[in-house]
Formats: C-alpha cells, sequence, structure tokens
C-alpha cells in the first residue's frame, strides 16, 4: 500500500513536470509515452529501406569490379590455394578452411581451370579466365551485411532514421569495399559475424526455451562457428556470446523467474547448443578441407608422421584414404598448433603495417594493394589501389564506441546508487523558487533532471544489445593487443562492424532523449549522411584504381600518418 502511495506521489509529480517541461517548450509527457512504448516490431516499410541499402551496396562494391584485371594483394595466395584445390594438393595456411572451401567450391562451379598461377602481384588475367566469377561472389556476400545493420538495428528497437544512416555507413565504408572487391576470404568473415550478431540479437527478443528461440539460438551458433572457421581471431564473438548469455540468465535470477539450479542448465543448454553449432562447422570445414587435398606436397612432409599417412603421392590412380577421415582431433589439433606458431612468425617490419590503437581513430598507415608501372600510367598522372578506411565512418564509430562504454559506466552507477534523493531535492528546490527572474533558471534543471531519469529508462532498454555490442568490440579487438607480428587496417574491421552498430545504438539514445523536435532530428541525420558520402567519394579513386592527377593523388593522404 504505501508503494502504491508512493508511485502515486511521483506520478503526480511527473505531471507537474510535464506541465512545467511545456512552458519551456518541451512536450516531456509526449515524448516518455512514445518510448514506452518502445516494442520489437518490424513494418511493412523495414524491406524497402533495406532493399534500398542493399542496393547502394550493390553499387559500392561492384562499380568497376573487373579493374584492376591483374592480381592485387593476397590473391595471389588465395588464387594459389583455389588452384591447389582444384588440383588436390594439400597445402598450409594459417587459417582454417572454410571461406577458401568457398572459394574453390565457385571456381568448381565456374569451371576454372588452374592454367593461372597467381605468381605474383600485377600479372594480367588472361583473356577468358573468368576472375570475375570469384570476385562478384566476395562482393554480393559483402553487400548484404549494410541491410543486415538495418535489420539487426531495427530488431534492438532503434528508429527507422537511424537504422538508415547506420546502413549506409558500413555501405560506404571504404575499407570494407576494397576488400569486398578482391579474391580474399574477409568478405565471407565479416557477412558471418554481422550474421551472428543479427541472430543472437533476433533470439534475446523471443521468448527463452521456445521454438523460435531454439531456431535463432541455433542460428546464432551456426553462423559463429563460420566466422570462427574463417579466421580464429573471431574467437572474441564467441567469448562476448558466453559473456552476454550468462548475463541473460543471471538477469533471470534477479527478476525472480528462476533459481541456481534452473539457472545452471539454463546456461548449460545455451553453451551447448552455441559450441555444438560452433564445433560442428569447425569440424566439418576440416573433413572436407583433408577430404579434398589427398595428395603429398612440401607442405604435407613438413608434419608428422602419423599427419601424413593419410596422403598419397600424385601419381597415385586409386582413390586415396583421405587425412580427413580418421583420428580427426589430434590432427586437427596438430595443424592448429602449426598454424599459430607460423602466424607469429610472420614480420613486424612490413612498410604499411600499423598496430591495434592505431585504428579506431584511423592514425594508421593506409595499406597499398596494387600499383601501376610508370609505362602503364600517363605522365603525371597516378593509378592505385589503397585498403583506406571512411574516416567519417571511423571516426563517428570510435566517438560511438566510447560513449557505448560510458552509457555501460552510467549503467552501473544506477545500479549501485539511487538518484531519487537528489530527485527529491531538486523537486524541493523547485517549491521554494520564487517569481524574481528564477524561473526559467529552475524550469531547465528540473526538465534536465526529469530528461536524465528519462534517459535511465531509455537506457535500460537498450542494455542488453549495448552490452553485447560493447563486449564484442572490445573482445574482438584485444586479441591484436598481444600480437607481435605484422597486422594491418584490415584487421580492424571485425571490431569496426561492432563500432559501427555501437554508434548507432548510442546516437538513438542520445536522439531520443535530447533533442525532442523531429526536423532537428532529420536534418543532423543528413548531415551526417552527407559527411558519409564525401568520405566514400574522396577516396574513390583509392577504392577502384581511378587514374588520376599526381597532385590530387596526394591530397587524398590527409594525414602523414597515412602514408608508408
Amino acid at each position: 500500500m504505501k508503494k502504491e502511495k508512493k508511485s502515486d506521489m511521483y506520478g503526480k509529480k511527473f505531471k507537474n513536470l510535464c506541465k512545467l517541461s511545456q512552458k519551456c517548450g518541451f512536450n516531456l509527457e509526449k515524448t516518455q509515452k512514445a518510448h514506452d512504448s518502445l516494442t520489437f516490431v518490424h513494418y511493412s516499410l523495414d524491406i524497402v529501406f533495406a532493399l534500398v541499402i542493399f542496393l547502394v551496396s550493390l553499387y559500392t562494391r561492384f562499380w568497376r569490379l573487373s579493374e584492376p584485371n591483374q592480381v592485387v594483394f593476397d590473391e595471389v595466395h588465395f588464387g594459389g590455394f583455389i588452384n591447389k584445390f582444384l588440383k588436390g594438393d594439400y597445402f598450409f595456411d594459417i587459417h582454417p578452411p572454410l571461406a577458401k572451401l568457398i572459394h574453390a567450391s565457385i571456381a568448381k562451379a565456374c569451371d576454372l581451370t588452374t592454367d593461372f598461377g597467381y605468381t605474383n602481384i600485377g600479372d594480367e588475367y588472361p583473356e577468358g579466365y573468368s576472375y570475375m566469377c570469384l570476385r562478384s561472389a566476395d562482393a554480393l556476400i559483402s553487400s548484404f551485411i549494410a541491410p543486415i545493420f538495418y535489420y539487426t538495428l531495427r530488431t534492438i528497437g532503434i528508429s527507422v532514421p537511424v537504422s538508415i544512416l547506420t546502413g549506409l555507413m558500413m555501405a560506404f565504408e571504404n575499407a570494407t569495399i576494397v576488400e569486398s572487391r578482391m579474391i580474399v576470404t574477409d568478405s565471407f568473415l565479416f557477412f558471418f559475424v554481422a550474421l551472428t550478431i543479427f541472430f543472437d540479437v533476433h533470439a534475446s527478443k523471443l521468448k527463452p526455451r521456445s521454438k523460435n528461440w531454439y531456431f535463432f539460438l541455433t542460428l546464432t551458433g551456426l553462423s559463429a562457428g563460420c566466422a570462427f572457421s574463417i579466421k580464429l581471431t573471431s574467437g572474441g564473438l564467441l567469448i562476448a556470446l558466453g559473456i552476454l548469455h550468462i548475463i541473460r540468465a543471471i538477469n533471470k535470477i534477479e527478476a525472480g523467474s528462476m533459481n541456481i539450479k534452473r539457472l545452471f542448465n539454463d546456461v548449460k543448454t545455451r553453451a551447448i547448443i552455441l559450441l555444438a553449432m560452433v564445433l560442428l562447422i569447425l569440424l566439418i570445414s576440416w573433413y572436407f578441407h583433408f577430404g579434398l587435398l589427398p595428395y603429398k606436397t612440401e607442405d604435407s612432409d613438413s608434419m608428422s608422421d602419423k599427419f601424413k599417412a593419410g596422403f598419397v603421392d600424385t601419381n597415385t590412380n586409386s582413390i586415396p584414404h583421405s587425412v580427413g577421415s580418421s583420428s580427426f582431433f589430434s590432427k586437427v589439433i596438430e595443424l592448429n598448433v602449426r598454424m599459430h606458431s607460423q602466424n607469429m612468425r610472420i614480420g613486424n617490419q612490413h612498410p604499411y603495417g600499423s598496430v591495434w590503437y592505431e585504428w579506431p581513430f584511423h592514425t594508421c598507415t593506409a595499406l597499398r594493394l596494387w600499383d601501376t608501372t610508370v609505362e602503364q600510367t600517363e605522365v603525371g598522372c597516378s593509378r592505385s589501389m589503397y585498403c583506406i578506411g571512411n574516416f567519417i565512418v571511423w571516426w563517428f564509430s570510435a566517438i560511438g564506441a566510447i560513449i557505448g562504454i560510458l552509457f555501460l559506466i552510467f549503467k552501473g552507477i544506477i545500479i549501485l546508487s539511487s538518484n531519487i534523493i537528489q530527485q527529491e531535492k531538486i523537486y524541493q528546490e523547485y517549491q521554494k523558487m520564487d517569481a524574481n527572474g528564477k524561473m526559467n533558471h529552475y524550469l531547465r534543471i528540473i526538465y534536465f533532471y526529469s530528461r536524465t531519469n528519462y534517459f535511465k529508462h531509455i537506457l535500460n532498454y537498450f542494455i542488453d544489445p549495448l552490452g553485447f555490442l560493447v563486449t564484442g568490440y572490445l573482445l574482438s579487438l584485444l586479441p591484436f593487443v598481444f600480437i607481435t607480428r605484422d597486422t594491418w587496417l584490415y584487421h580492424y574491421i571485425p571490431p569496426l562492424i561492432f563500432a559501427i552498430l555501437i554508434f548507432g545504438v548510442t546516437l538513438d539514445i542520445i536522439l531520443r532523449v535530447f533533442v525532442p523536435i523531429k526536423l532537428i532530428k532529420i536534418s543532423f541525420l543528413i548531415i551526417l549522411l552527407s559527411a558519409v558520402y564525401f568520405g566514400w567519394h574522396f577516396f574513390r579513386p583509392l577504392v577502384y584504381a581511378i587514374t588520376f592527377d599526381d597532385p590530387e593523388f596526394q591530397k587524398r593522404f590527409i594525414f602523414l600518418s597515412w602514408r608508408p
């Protein structure tokens, strides 16, 4: 009964604050009701907006995709891996095999031959060789990331305008674009990281242990398994998922809907599903990897006798009993240990290398991927291809990540302390105020504190996905803190995926709470989108290998740190 009376008391106070806010030109009550009704709803127009974002992504990734018609950067490695898959020759690589298997499957479907050797960067693709088949697959899978961003944020409950902006930030992100225009594995990694986030966010909106919840939790595990089976550095994503699901289960205890025994069972269920799916994809990938590479090579000769037992000579006519069909786990473990060892042996003297703390605000060196010879360009002109980020997107996403961390800290402070005493003091100050010019001052104070209380309400609604995204960002970046080998700015793109989504969430929170006028919101978002488009357009020559004057070429390196 006392609680009801206290609730009524604060209900009356809120009505008074609403009246006061109207005198200051703010409609606090209307805004509060709008956000109290936040629900998990997809509007019919969402598919239209997502389709538009997808078409923009297709354009930014497929435009001039055939240029240059030469081997670019790591195409020299991954093209060579494709040839070895087609021949059946075993090879060693420092990363898991899933994306390479996808490339090999596409090459087989396109009837590519092994006549072209991918020997050197700059080798021209011969006439009739369908290298575009492979590049198109990478560009296409990357084009889905931006609409996935849009649907992820809409599922969280973010407004349509902010979701559109965030999706287009990915569509116009230059480093992601250039990585999707080559025959490399990164597009598939970025896609599965984004898809994992979407599936998990969707699962979090469903009733636990319902059929749909199990379905989307399984999809989350499968997608995370695909990412992990492309690059082991995506293990930060797996750890973030584990932490998130433990916290979700603990929150149920605090809400009184679960005891310790049920908590253990709930965590066990989540862990079994997620880990089983990850291991399933990883082991299937290794099985097909070994099964398609039965022939002895120099790479297989360097392995242990037990590992080499399943390989045969290339001149053997019989169908070999592959290394993938027996003794799964010991050989997989041996290979992964060697992968890690070889990975750490990569040097750290590359002229275009960069380190993790240079990435968030793009203070790192741009990575040159391909360059023409003097004879191939006009006098006084340049034509090169660089992995360089849209600095507008990188800067705003870094700021968004910082704000997201501060929001989580603020939420922690709220949990540890109550704000009601301070709220009461402010209300008492209002009662004591007189009419001698202090009215507007006190109204502003009351409005600020009422909006602060409203901010807590909105933050509480978004805290689960925001916590997941911030944790995912930090854990995706963490492995590179301890890596001493050469790293390059494209290694930051998985953390960037989290950072851009964090920016979308934090921007929406700020606009909802502190910018009540719709026209100002839309105008601000248009300005941001214009800046993002400018960042993409400004670096187009470097991303799409366009020939342009040397002075204009030099202008693209705005900061000295971008130059090698």
